[in-house]
């Protein structure tokens, strides 16, 4: 059971940078890595954890809804997820869950909105 002082869910986001020359045709690039924290628990008694990968689940359909609501038509950016890690059994609520990815941006606004949405 959770205490009354904890949080159901908190997300961390870590950026990772890729500071390289590129030419005008190539994107810039950034990845970054969200946990989603939730609690533990046996797929017998969902009732008692709080499922990180439905919470995930939600956070993906945001992140992937970033580029079309909050970017400038004219200001092109990606957001793309390539791993998502929970528990490795079928039974049971994981404690959290991992996401990795990236955003790839043309201008330096686009990469600024992309980033303070994402956090």
């Amino acid at each position: 059971m959770l205490q009354k002082d904890q949080t159901l869910a908190d997300r961390l986001v870590l950026w990772r940078r890729s500071i390289h020359r590129h030419p005008p045709a190539s994107a810039g690039v950034e990845s970054f890595a969200i946990t989603i924290y939730g609690q533990a628990g046996h797929g017998a008694h969902p009732h008692r954890g709080l499922n990180p990968i439905h919470l995930a689940g939600h956070v993906i359909l945001a992140l992937h809804a970033i580029p079309s609501l909050r970017l400038d038509p004219f200001q092109p950016g990606v957001t793309n997820l390539g791993s998502i890690r929970g528990d490795s059994a079928d039974n049971v609520i994981p404690g959290k869950v991992a996401l990795q990815g990236s955003i790839r941006f043309r201008h330096s606004e686009a990469q600024r909105v992309l980033r303070v949405e994402i956090e």
